[in-house]
């Protein structure tokens, strides 16, 4: 009887191995895995790609696998371009990738497959609880590395430069397109474990016994590519705190910075306090990956961005709905809710009435609309605008495409056919105002 994995349809995987000079443990690694996936009723196929070994490891390969379009040899040097080597070549639903040198045991695939769920990327982790890797002192550095990039890098994944993996094939090749990889070695999988999470994708661990080698030595050697680390922790660390990612809004939330954690807890407060009904049925406009919307249990999140919602729906919410379109035409019918809610987006777009119709038009009589943005109109927020673009480059400030004052935007609303009710400020510079549709 063929095992069943838990609550998913997989057609086809493709197993990539990256080889050089392994000839003796191939074998047992091809073997392996081909009694694992065969007791599965699904497809699989192997991309081995070797790195111009000069031992017996080809011929091994083409012993147990006799498919001609199986292995390839590698065609520039480095680990991270025969990954994507590799990865081109791969037609799988899912790429399951692990190391050709036995310390990957086949017996954690199972681990992989059954938490596929809605998982986009599944990790074979040392550092989970139940997970182990044999003390050494390369063992040690892995713990070291890890550590310090999950805290400062700030990703919920403990085993950053684990090679076992099963990956959803869409996602890994949407971020290579979209985020060309820069690594040159071993970090490449550090890189595109964060790439996937900055775009929003789950990611999953769970725990493995890692086992040195049997034989053979080692090609993945720390020390001997600090510098790529180096460079490699630079370039994410500035790519993590730009709006590139898609938990920008969320992590800004707790942020280090004293006055950007102030300002998001003051805008989450005053937004509460002027809805006033918490289990109406309200829509977010722009909603980013703000944690306003954890606050309401019938709320509709709406962004033109999808990587933003897809983050938002991977590790914030529960039940809430998300929408995937333009603020120029929402997919709604008339009348619909009791409350909009639009906070920071409308500098963002070109100055357009219709923005302003269409909440309109979706918002009952008597519904209130509660619009925040920046104010122009006033020399606080033309300062602080200055140094946030001189101490937060690639951030939200230079985005900023349409100048609002307060007067002129409340005068503007009510021209729509809106009644002003209140309004909160930030710093004397960002107004959150508080309209009636009447």
């Amino acid at each position: 009887m063929k095992n069943q994995i838990s609550h998913i349809t997989l057609h086809h995987i493709t197993v990539l191995i990256l080889v050089k000079n392994e000839e003796g443990n191939i074998k047992q690694v091809l073997t392996s895995v081909c009694n694992k996936l065969g007791s599965y009723d699904i497809d699989f196929e192997f991309v081995i790609v070797d790195g111009n070994s000069n031992d017996k490891t080809r011929e091994v390969v083409n012993s147990i696998i006799r498919d001609t379009d199986t292995l390839f040899i590698q065609q520039n040097k480095g680990y991270r371009n025969a990954l994507i080597e590799g990865i081109e070549r791969c037609k799988g639903d899912y790429i399951l990738t692990l190391d050709g040198d036995c310390s990957h045991s086949a017996d954690y695939i199972d681990g992989l497959l059954n938490n596929l769920n809605n998982n986009d990327l599944v990790i074979g982790s040392r550092f989970v609880s139940g997970g182990d890797s044999k003390f050494s002192f390369r063992h040690f550095l892995s713990i070291v590395l890890n550590k310090v990039l999950c805290r400062l890098i700030a990703i919920p994944v403990k085993d950053l430069s684990s090679g076992f993996r099963l990956y959803k094939r869409e996602p890994l090749n949407q971020i290579i397109k979209d985020l060309p990889i820069f690594s040159e070695h071993f970090e490449v999988l550090i890189e595109i474990v964060t790439k996937l999470y900055m775009k929003g994708y789950k990611i999953f661990e769970v725990p493995i016994s890692y086992k040195e080698r049997r034989e053979g030595t080692s090609k993945a050697i720390l020390t001997k590519w600090w510098l790529s680390y180096l460079k490699l922790f630079k370039k994410l660390f500035s790519m993590r705190r730009s709006i590139l990612s898609a938990d920008y809004d969320y992590r800004a939330y707790d942020s280090l910075n004293p006055i950007q954690r102030y300002w998001q807890r003051s805008r989450r407060k005053y937004i509460k306090s002027l809805i006033d009904d918490v289990d109406s049925n309200i829509l977010d406009i722009g909603c980013g990956s703000s944690k306003i919307i954890l606050d309401y249990p019938n709320i509709t999140a709406l962004d033109i961005r999808n990587d933003k919602l897809l983050f938002l729906k991977n590790y914030v919410t529960g039940n809430q709905k998300f929408v995937n379109a333009s603020a120029y035409s929402l997919p709604f019918k008339d009348l619909l809710f009791d409350t909009v809610i639009s906070s920071q987006m409308i500098e963002h777009l070109p100055e357009d009435d219709k923005i302003f119709l269409e909440m309109k038009r979706v918002l009952k009589d008597d519904g209130i609309l509660i619009l925040g943005t920046v104010d122009y109109s006033r020399i606080y927020w033309n300062f602080i605008e200055y140094m946030y673009k001189i101490l937060m480059p690639n951030s939200y400030g230079d985005e900023h495409i349409t100048h609002y004052g307060k007067q002129s935007l409340i005068k503007k609303i009510e021209d729509f056919g809106f009644k002003f009710i209140e309004s909160k400020e930030i710093f004397k510079s960002e107004i959150i105002l508080k309209f009636k549709k009447i």
